[in-house]
């Protein structure tokens, strides 16, 4: 009888003790999709992720397939940074990395681009049928076979850019020089601009996958693959 409440009581104390130390750490896992600065599909090897802030630095490399993992990371939330040569350094902003009885796996796989090798050689403005037109030249020349990505910023103080803006567009293609792209009084409206308003734009070009994301410290978005190569800002009233 003696034993039999013995071998209860260390029963109790090893059930006791599973139930007070859960699991702290599990794996972290991705996959990438790598491109040119268009859409043709590029090696998906060596691309670098690091744990933002981790100290020592903690880092994984894509395989041939893209994929990458980190093991036994302390659960917690993460910012993972991707990068590579030839490609802007994109952030993957705030990972919740916590106990689900497996790996956390980041969703859907990232699909990334190579920074853009185009410059911007023109910018002009003219009004067509009410709406603005903002009319780009890059080199090299887009075409059809070879599209080009303008990105245009807009803002009502002169100091515009990518950095200084109230609005961008998303990646314009062009396929021609001194194609246009259209902002109606609707749209310059709901961008907080009043008729009588003096409007300052630039562009740049940027790829098609431009690893863009929010930087949660400036609340803007950062385009790691703009190539900053461009004209001045061009400025009109707007209508």
């Amino acid at each position: 009888m003696l034993l039999l409440a013995t071998f209860s009581i260390l029963l109790i104390g090893c059930n006791h003790k599973d139930e007070s130390n859960p699991a702290t750490k599990a794996p972290i896992k991705g996959n990438v999709n790598l491109f040119d600065s268009g859409t043709k599909p590029m090696p998906k090897n060596d691309m670098l992720i690091s744990i933002e802030g981790s100290n020592p630095l903690v880092t994984a490399v894509t395989d041939t397939s893209g994929a990458f993992a980190f093991d036994s990371i302390p659960f917690g939330t993460y910012n993972l940074v991707f990068s590579k040569l030839g490609y802007g350094t994109y952030k993957h902003i705030g990972l919740i990395h916590q106990n689900t009885g497996g790996s956390t796996v980041v969703y859907p796989s990232i699909s990334l681009g190579q920074k853009s090798n185009t410059s911007v050689t023109g910018l002009s403005y003219s009004m067509t049928g009410g709406k603005i037109a903002l009319a780009v030249n890059t080199s090299p020349v887009p075409s059809t076979s070879s599209p080009k990505y303008v990105r245009l910023f807009l803002s009502k103080k002169p100091n515009v850019s990518l950095f200084a803006y109230s609005y961008y567009t998303q990646a314009q293609e062009l396929t021609a020089n001194h194609a246009s792209v259209y902002f109606s009084i609707k749209d310059l409206t709901n961008m907080g601009i009043q008729s009588d308003d003096t409007v300052y734009v630039k562009a740049y070009t940027d790829s098609f996958w431009s690893n863009s994301y929010l930087d949660p410290t400036t609340g803007k978005y950062q385009f790691p693959n703009i190539n900053e190569t461009t004209v001045g800002a061009i400025s009109f009233i707007a209508p």
